[in-house]
């Protein structure tokens, strides 16, 4: 990631930022409660454009949509998620004409006055979707979400897209990146160039290219637990299992926390990375861990290969898919005495791990 590929976080992000909320930690130390999430999908139209499917149509590209998203939360949410039960309105006319919702509030606010005209108790559903033709808007987007709603414009939204705006919707933020300059740290802020994982802002892929959703966002979300989790005190080494799984059925610990200067990092395992990456050289994620700090509701990852996919917008997002902090390399936070050091990787059963010896020097 070269500073010439940065992106400047953009009014966008200055929105999302201001609506995001700083969720509480995943409480208690079981794992957490199952759920289902009621999404009603609210489809609108203006007096001059229109929608180009018609409903029937529309309502299938719908449930198609839902069906992949469903899936997606529930494999990546541990099960917890159990269901995402849609509801679709029929044709909404908004009483005025498109250029009167250029502010994105004021059309979320006129699409569920109309959706309450029609009898629909909003309060009954946990997302509420805003489906209408492509208009001009105060700030730029294919997708927008932020706690309780979706918008995604236009007669095609693509799946991907969706699923990204939805873990929005559920109250996490971007995954970004930091890097400096040809060092993992410190450095400047990537604004959503995680490219390894859903909540990165671009590349979310289509069908059969999905991200997945780091850990810990997985913990803001409240999918795990405190019970799957260790904090690195003193000088240790810590077995860290390998948290991409459908579900927890066992204690095993997905993940160590570091407190590095009153900053919360994380180091997790996920060597599956590097069959998905591996046009990427991403190897080293069999042999090496993920660190990312944690800051509210968005994450930091901390590239070990910067500047290795070249320069340029795309090379930016893609950097970070080879850059595992691998075996034989150790790295110490700059100006502290906070070391990390993978050691070794082995399996018990089906699980995966690897052993990382951590010296917080306290």
């Amino acid at each position: 990631m070269h500073a010439s590929g940065y992106i400047r976080p953009s009014a966008l992000v200055a929105l999302l930022s201001s609506l995001l909320p700083v969720l509480p930690a995943a409480a208690g130390s079981g794992q957490p409660k199952p759920r289902e999430i009621r999404v009603l999908v609210v489809r609108a139209e203006f007096p001059d454009r229109k929608m180009e499917l018609g409903e029937s149509e529309w309502k299938r590209e719908w449930g198609t949509l839902q069906e992949k998203l469903a899936d997606y939360w529930k494999r990546h949410s541990y099960g917890i998620i159990e269901d995402i039960p849609m509801e679709c309105t029929g044709r909404l006319e908004l009483p005025e004409a498109s250029t009167n919702y250029f502010d994105v509030q004021e059309l979320r606010k006129a699409m569920r006055r109309a959706a309450e005209k029609e009898g629909y108790r909003l309060s009954e559903y946990d997302q509420v979707v805003l489906s209408y033709p492509s208009i001009r808007h105060n700030i730029s987007f294919g997708g927008l979400g932020t706690p309780g709603t979706v918008w995604l414009p236009g007669s095609n939204p693509f799946d991907g897209g969706y699923i990204h705006e939805f873990g929005h919707a559920l109250g996490v933020g971007h995954a970004n990146a930091v890097e400096g300059d040809g060092v993992p740290y410190p450095g400047e802020h990537r604004e959503g160039r995680d490219g390894l994982f859903m909540m990165g802002s671009e590349g979310q892929g289509r069908v059969g290219d999905y991200s997945t959703i780091n850990l810990p966002m997985r913990y803001r979300m409240g999918f795990v637990g405190d019970d799957h989790l260790e904090r690195a005190k003193g000088r240790g080494v810590y077995r860290i299992y390998d948290f991409e799984r459908e579900r927890l059925a066992e204690k095993r610990t997905l993940g160590v926390r570091v407190e590095v200067e009153g900053k919360d990092f994380w180091i997790t395992y996920a060597p599956a990375m590097a069959d998905r990456w591996s046009r990427f050289n991403a190897e080293g994620f069999e042999r090496g861990v993920l660190l990312h700090e944690l800051r509210g509701s968005v994450t930091d990852i901390l590239d070990f290969t910067p500047g290795s996919q070249g320069t340029g917008s795309t090379a930016d997002f893609i950097d970070t898919r080879d850059g595992a902090l691998q075996i034989g390399t150790s790295f110490a936070f700059p100006g502290t005495t906070v070391v990390v050091e993978p050691l070794k990787t082995g399996r018990t059963g089906n699980w995966r791990w690897i052993e990382v010896g951590i010296d917080t020097g306290k």
